[in-house]
């Protein structure tokens, strides 16, 4: 049977022809071809720079192909449901590491901490006099700076070691509370380290130590334009599809100036994200340049934050360790306070005025507030018998 090899072309040209039935002719060319049969990437792989119109047509088939498997496959893992390796995708990852984290401004999250924190520490030493309030006040704080801290903790695990150092040398070395959220820091970063670096093992095989990420961007787009061969570059490309944030945009544009390694990072990508509308390079190009931007609004927000507000983002970074001590906490409350403009009761009173008795607001405002007349009594008064 294998002499008749050479019969599989002339077959296929007469089925396109509609001279012979695909039911006869289909289990022949796959008998035929059943010990030589190239993955779908090989084949696409073997059309680089075919200019024909019947094989850029060929090339485009392939690549919806692919997209197709990727998604496929994207979605059963995304259910839990294990994916067997298929012959026509060998040579691409099966696995992903975890989509990185959409990036968002966290000023606004600070600035409710920020608020949160002056009403607090305005009211600390008036705590005992506004109870009623201070209770109110205090339970919507630890909220509030709870989940600000939870933002900025995931961004700061995520910058670079650089970022870090700027943010500890904007604190005071006296700041109680410092030295412990500097520690848990780098314990938040060391662990988000180790999990990327555990998952990218997954996905190629000689994953790059963990205290080489600093540098490891540069390293890859140096190694890449190197002349190695193709197998090396490919570990490299999906290395980079691997990275935890869209800080290896600006990499993957100099590292997909071919077509191959487009197709590369959009199995990659579509492995990983998903991402069903997206199935040309150029879609995929004006997604990863907005994630890029939106890395960078996240970035400068927390530059801003850092040069204006650090003592707050001490404070939610504390807020965030295990077990924060109580007198650190208030200390950092009123460190904050002072830091910032005052609180003015008028504007408290107005905000907080369902939560607040009268007595309190009569606290807070002194004599400025006028207070309705008492209410007419309905006793009748007592008589001597």
């Amino acid at each position: 049977m294998n002499d008749n090899k050479h019969l599989i072309g002339s077959l296929a040209y007469w089925l396109a022809a509609g001279k012979l039935d695909a039911q006869a002719v289909l289990p022949a060319i796959q008998e035929l071809a059943a010990d030589t049969p190239k993955s779908l990437p090989v084949i696409l792989e073997a059309l680089e720079g075919e200019a024909d119109a019947v094989w850029v047509a060929l090339a485009g088939a392939l690549r919806s192909t692919l997209h197709k498997e990727a998604l496929r496959v994207h979605q059963a893992k995304r259910l839990g449901i294990s994916v067997a390796v298929q012959e026509s995708v060998i040579g691409l990852p099966l696995e992903a590491v975890d989509a990185w984290q959409a990036d968002s401004d966290v000023t606004e999250g600070m600035m409710n901490a920020l608020l949160m924190s002056r009403t607090l520490g305005f009211l600390a030493d008036k705590q005992e006099q506004v109870p009623r309030l201070y209770a109110c006040v205090q339970r919507e704080a630890l909220q509030v700076l709870d989940s600000a801290g939870e933002q900025v903790e995931k961004l700061a695990e995520r910058l670079p070691k650089a970022w870090l150092k700027r943010l500890a040398a904007a604190w005071a070395a006296d700041l109680p509370g410092r030295e412990r959220v500097i520690s848990e820091l780098e314990k938040w970063r060391d662990v988000y380290q180790m999990a990327w670096h555990e998952q990218t093992g997954r996905v190629i095989k000689h994953p790059p130590p963990p205290c080489e990420l600093e540098s490891l961007t540069a390293v890859i787009v140096a190694r890449f334009t190197a002349a190695i061969p193709r197998e090396e570059r490919v570990e490299l490309l999906d290395s980079a599809c691997c990275w935890m944030t869209p800080a290896i945009v600006p990499v993957l544009n100099a590292m997909t100036r071919e077509v191959w390694a487009q197709d590369r990072v959009m199995w990659n990508f579509t492995l990983r994200f998903g991402q069903p509308l997206l199935a040309v390079w150029g879609d995929w190009q004006a997604w990863l340049d907005e994630q890029a931007r939106q890395w960078q609004v996240a970035q400068q927000a927390f530059e801003t934050l850092i040069e204006h507000h650090a003592s707050s983002l001490l404070l939610v970074l504390y807020f965030r360790t295990p077990d924060p001590d109580p007198a650190v906490l208030d200390a950092l409350l009123k460190t904050v306070a002072r830091g910032e403009d005052p609180v003015d009761p008028a504007k408290l009173v107005a905000t907080w005025s369902k939560w607040i008795s009268l007595t309190e607001r009569r606290v807070l405002l002194g004599n400025s507030e006028t207070l309705p007349p008492p209410l007419p009594t309905t006793k009748r008064p007592r008589t001597l018998a």
